[in-house]
Order: structure tokens, then sequence, then C-alpha cells
């Protein structure tokens, strides 16, 4: 137990981090962001969570579990909460910070954190083995 919830504070801290250069990131020019960023079209699905319909910039960060992915959403991010709670069986704790929605499966199995951003909102999609 003490070790998933080492690998899960890892993982989220470093899902975090990431956000936090991502809206640094945003602004520059594409070339410069870091090659381990990979793009894609954006999926229906990611790891059994799914995504909205209207998901652009997708951006995965890791294929293989623990798997995370980024994407743009026009959606306010109270849409984007009621969304993904319909979805997410069993137990979920939510917490609200520095203006981003956190919902995690009781489990930490799936983290899914919301940013307010620009004209909608960003979506950052951990799942852990």
């Amino acid at each position: 137990m003490l070790i998933t919830t080492e690998l899960v504070k890892r993982t989220l801290g470093g899902l975090l981090i990431s956000l936090l250069f991502s809206n640094t990131l945003h602004g520059e020019s594409r070339s410069e962001q870091t090659t381990s960023v990979s793009r894609s079209t954006c999926p229906s699905t990611f790891y059994s969570v799914q995504l909205t319909t209207d998901a652009s910039a997708c951006h995965v960060f890791a294929d293989d579990l623990p798997a995370s992915l980024t994407y743009h959403s026009k959606q306010t991010s109270d849409e984007l909460e009621h969304f993904f709670r319909q979805q997410m069986d069993g137990p979920v704790n939510q917490s609200l910070s520095q203006n981003r929605i956190l919902i995690r499966q009781a489990n930490d199995q799936t983290i899914i954190v919301i940013s307010p951003d620009g004209t909608g909102s960003q979506v950052d999609i951990l799942v852990n083995p």
C-alpha cells in the first residue's frame, strides 16, 4: 500500500508540474516544446476514460501505465466536472485547488484535473495501474 501511495504521489506531482508548465509553454512556439511530448489526434477514449466530443490539441505524455493525456475543451470547468463525474464508478474524491478541479477515484486509478484555459478548459487525465 505504501508503494502504491508513493507511486501515486510521484505521478500526481509530475502531472501537476506539467500543468504549471503547460500554461507557460502554451504561448511559445510549438517547435520549442520538448520532444518527449507526442502529438496525436484526439482519441474518443483514453484507458476507458471517455473524452468530450470537442477534445482538441491532445498530447499524450505517457502511453504506458501510469499513462497521462492532456487536451483542450471549449466546455467550462463545471460542465466538464459533471461530464467526468457521470463516468466514474465507485467512490470519488473531489477538491478545488488554485482554481483547478481535481477528481480522483478512491483507489487513485484515475485522476482528472480540470483547469480554466482561455475560451474553455484544459483537461489532464492520469491513469494508474
